[in-house]
Parts: C-alpha cells; structure tokens; sequence
C-alpha cells in the first residue's frame, strides 16, 4: 500500500470526469470529493440540477461550478480549478482527463 500512496504522490492528483448524475454518479462524487488523490473535473448529465444536486449532497460550493457547452472554455475552467458541469456527455472525452466514469447505467448514452 505504501507503494501505491508513493506513485500517487509523484503522479499528483487524478483527474476524474463523470458521465451521469443519478444513484451512482452522486455517490461516486461524493466519495472522490473526500479522497486525497482524486479531483472530480467534470461532469455531464442530461439535466445540470441533477448536477447541482449533486454537487451541493457532495459538500462542493456552488461557486466552484462552471456550465460550459465549449471545449475550450472547459478546458479554461479546469485549468483554473472549477468542477465543469454540462449535458454534453461527449465533451468529457475531448478532455484531458485521467479517468472517465460512464455512471449513466446505459452504454450506449454513456
């Protein structure tokens, strides 16, 4: 374990980005919004109150959201330290993210 936590550190933090705000997305924001080596960058969801819902049952501040429909405006926002949120799910694979969850429970949407 102690070799996993020393590539962490020398790696830096992962960058996750979410598609699907339900059940399992929310959950999975909350638990990576409490780990040391993970940052939630991004998320897409059909409906960004869902994302709010979500981000506020994560104890994330709203003011540390960005709505974003633009790649390049995205890619801005994260660079300066904001939580992307949008309900174009294809946008967070043009991202340069580490990690992309498809938590939507539907591969084909995902």
């Amino acid at each position: 374990m102690k070799e996993l936590y020393k590539e962490l550190k020398a790696y830096g933090k992962i960058r996750v980005g979410i598609v699907g705000c339900g059940l399992m997305g929310s959950h999975l924001l909350a638990q990576l919004n409490k780990l040391d080596h993970f940052i939630p960058v991004a998320i897409a969801s059909r409906r960004i109150e869902s994302i709010q819902k979500a981000c506020q049952e994560a104890g994330i501040d709203q003011a540390g959201i960005k709505i974003c429909h633009d790649l390049e405006e995205a890619k801005k926002y994260i660079a300066h330290g904001y939580l992307v949120a949008t309900t174009d799910n294809q946008l967070l694979t043009d991202l340069d993210l580490d990690c992309l969850v498809d938590a939507t429970g539907n591969t084909v949407a995902g």
